[in-house]
């Protein structure tokens, strides 16, 4: 039957995606006690595919430091707009991925002299959440894709109290910080990136965090550094 449902999924998606599918329904299988199903045929099944289809990762590219100073040069004015340039130039400086963007919380930031810090919980080379990893963000020499100066400014509108840092804007009421989930954080990205005319369908959530590590190795820092930086 799984062997079925992967050849009839496989006419539609990508072999990646398949193979996903099949581990779920054999972790669940193991969790819940059953023998799991994804046996020798299915596995036979999914070779069988990545052979034939022969695809290749899709890669975003990474967003440059001068795209990135378009894209928050056309983010000012409106409360959103001051919020989406506060994910884009934070997400950017702190080369995170787009989940720890959605899940940071007020409580996760420390401000200092330099900058401020961010804890980041759970990633995904951390799933249970020991301990954590603090990311340092000084402020940065152009005001403009200043992640310390683009985090206050939408501070100023989200306010200080403890919850979800990167909240929806349309809450009538006001007064609950309902969290933005990562597919909004997709979306804003590719939005601001195609608002400042450049083809969104090159670019994602993942080109802040690439875009980082592609900068910082053409400014000259050291691959060690970087990796520290990133996790």
């Amino acid at each position: 039957t799984l062997s079925l449902f992967v050849a009839d999924q496989l006419a539609s998606k990508k072999v990646v995606t398949v193979c996903r599918y099949a581990a779920g329904v054999g972790f669940i299988h193991r969790r819940e006690g059953f023998p799991s199903p994804l046996d020798g045929s299915v596995h036979q099944t999914l070779r069988g595919a990545r052979r034939m289809r022969a695809e290749q990762p899709r890669q975003m590219q990474p967003l440059t430091v001068a795209q990135l100073r378009t894209v928050a040069a056309r983010l000012k004015g409106s409360p959103v707009a001051i919020r989406n340039r506060a994910i884009v130039v934070v997400g950017f400086a702190t080369a995170i991925r787009r989940a720890n963007l959605a899940a940071l919380s007020f409580e996760d930031l420390t401000f200092c002299e330099e900058g401020f810090c961010i804890l980041v919980k759970r990633e995904k080379q951390n799933r249970e959440g020991v301990a954590g990893r603090v990311v340092a963000v000084p402020f940065g020499r152009n005001r403009i894709t200043c992640p310390v100066r683009a985090l206050e400014a939408w501070l100023k509108i989200r306010g200080r109290s403890p919850g979800p840092l990167f909240t929806r804007l349309d809450n009538a009421s006001g007064t609950d910080l309902h969290p933005l989930s990562c597919n909004a954080i997709g979306k804003i990205v590719k939005g601001a990136i195609a608002g400042a005319g450049i083809d969104a369908r090159q670019y994602g959530p993942h080109s802040l965090r690439s875009g980082f590590i592609t900068e910082a190795g053409i400014a000259g820092a050291s691959t060690l550094v970087i990796a520290a930086h990133v996790g």
